[in-house]
């Protein structure tokens, strides 16, 4: 749902059906990594509605009844979009493949997307397919080993539990760099690459601190702070900025704008902790 929420208000810009199926017998409670799995469909969901025109979006959960022994579950996004010719398929997971010539132009970032999905399903042990019909649209199958957890379990914190954190960069490297940062703490970190994103993913899920990058495209960080801030919930959450620019006039309107803390790029990763777990309310 989480996955869904987030791309919510693009598929709806389109015109678009967003819909998820979670078929009955998919256990209530699996041991596995949520945010690499949340990371993977986003990638996915995102890819589809970006190549869709009209029609739909859906997200398919399920087991693999085919299987004996060890237990699998199946993700599926299909869409009713463009799809991909049939020679452009054994390539589609590779590093900035685009799927025809010159589509770069009208849809930029395909390859991207869809590389990151594979290599965090190999993370996972898992497999990824896509099939497809040029014209007709896509199927993608991510297919993962699940694992149920133990009747009496020694329950450990729950990522749930632990303070959320929201990082809003466009570069896919900064991102990486902040996850990984942040990955040996005991916060759970979500990740979005846009000011429209981020506000998106807001307004689905309440974060206990915000790192927000102030030079992007289309929303730049301020003005996607300002927006933050009337949300219910968030005229108190703290929001720190990341920025190349560390002019006193850039300090004074970040202070404008409402955020509590300023971080200088490239970031480092002692002080990235420092100044989060500073402003990171008790119990947040």
């Amino acid at each position: 749902d989480v996955a869904i929420n987030q791309h919510a208000m693009k598929a709806q810009a389109k015109g678009l059906r967003l819909v998820s199926t979670i078929e009955a017998g998919l256990p209530e409670t699996m041991l596995g990594d949520a945010h690499r799995l949340r990371e993977l469909l986003g990638h996915l969901i995102a890819n589809a509605i970006k190549f869709t025109r009209a029609g739909s979006v859906e997200l398919r959960a399920f087991l693999d009844r085919r299987t004996t022994g060890a237990e699998w579950i199946i993700a599926q996004v299909k869409d009713t979009g463009i799809g991909i010719p049939p020679d452009k398929l054994d390539g589609i997971f590779d590093s900035f493949r685009q799927a025809e010539s010159g589509l770069s132009r009208a849809y930029p970032g395909l390859g991207l997307g869809l590389a990151l999905a594979s290599k965090l399903t190999s993370l996972m042990n898992g497999e990824i397919s896509v099939e497809s019909t040029a014209g007709a649209g896509s199927t993608f199958t991510v297919r993962l080993p699940l694992r149920r957890p133990a009747e009496n379990p020694a329950v450990p914190a729950h990522p749930e539990s632990m303070p959320a954190i929201l990082a809003v960069e466009d570069n896919p490297v900064g991102l990486t760099v902040l996850r990984h940062s942040l990955g040996r703490y005991k916060v759970r970190v979500d990740c979005a690459t846009s000011g429209q994103a981020a506000l998106e993913a807001a307004a689905s899920h309440r974060y206990d601190l915000v790192l927000m990058d102030l030079q992007m495209p289309e929303m730049d960080g301020l003005t996607a702070t300002l927006a933050m801030r009337k949300l219910p919930g968030y005229e108190s959450v703290p929001i720190i900025a990341l920025t190349a620019n560390f002019s006193d006039e850039i300090r004074e309107r970040c202070r404008q704008c409402g955020m509590q803390a300023f971080l200088s790029k490239p970031v480092e990763a002692s002080e990235l902790w420092a100044v989060v777990s500073r402003n990171l309310k008790p119990g947040g």
